[in-house]
C-alpha cells in the first residue's frame, strides 16, 4: 500500500495514472512446497508514447520501490494497513486491513466447493507439512500477526528467498 517514495496507496494509483494508465497487481500462489509470491507492473511501451518518455524504465524503478523499499514506521510496515484504523466515527472512513483482507479470503475459500474438497484433502494428507498449509494461511494464526514480525519475516524472505525477476516487451537491436 505504500513505499518509503510513494507513501499511500492513492499515491501510488496516482503515478501509475501519469504513466498512462500503467496497473500494478501482486498476489500468491503455491507451487509444492512454495509460497511464488508475484509482483506485476504493466505499461505501454515506450514507442507507442506521443513524447520520448522513458516509461519502461520508470515503470521498473517503480515496481522495484514497491518490492524493496515498503513504507516503514515504527519498526514494522505500516500499522494501519496491517491492522486497520477507524478515523473518526463513520464507517466509511474505516481503513480495511491487510489482515481483513487476509481473513476474507480464507472464509471464501469454502465457496468454491470442488477447490475446497481439494485443499482439505491436501491438508489432511500433508499435515504438519509445508504441502498441507493452505496458500494464504489460517484465521486463528492473524492475531499473531504484527507489523513488526510481517516485516521481520518480509525481510528474510527478501534475503533468503530466490528471487526472478522478467520484463517482457518489444527490445531494440
Amino acid at each position: 500500500r505504500g513505499t518509503n517514495n510513494i507513501k499511500s496507496q492513492e499515491l501510488i494509483s496516482q503515478e501509475l495514472e501519469s504513466m498512462y494508465g500503467a496497473s500494478f497487481d501482486c498476489g500468491i500462489e503455491k507451487t509444492g512446497d512454495n509460497h511464488v509470491f508475484k509482483f506485476y507492473l504493466e505499461s505501454l511501451s515506450d514507442e507507442f508514447l506521443p513524447a520520448k518518455e522513458d516509461l519502461s524504465k520508470k515503470s521498473i524503478e517503480i515496481l522495484l520501490d514497491i518490492v524493496f523499499n515498503p513504507l516503514i514506521e515504527n519498526g514494522g510496515f505500516k500499522a494501519e494497513y496491517v491492522e486497520g484504523e477507524k478515523n473518526n466515527t463513520f464507517k466509511s472512513d474505516y481503513v480495511s486491513s491487510e489482515k481483513e483482507n487476509i481473513k476474507v479470503l480464507i472464509e471464501s475459500k469454502i465457496d468454491n466447493k470442488d477447490a475446497y474438497a481439494f485443499n482439505r484433502c491436501v491438508e489432511e494428507m500433508y499435515k504438519d507439512k509445508p504441502y498441507g498449509l493452505y496458500k494464504y494461511g489460517y484465521i486463528e494464526d492473524l492475531e499473531k500477526i504484527t507489523p513488526q514480525n510481517l516485516y521481520e519475516y518480509y525481510k528474510k524472505m527478501i534475503s533468503e528467498c530466490k528471487i526472478d525477476i522478467f520484463c517482457s516487451g518489444i527490445t531494440e537491436n
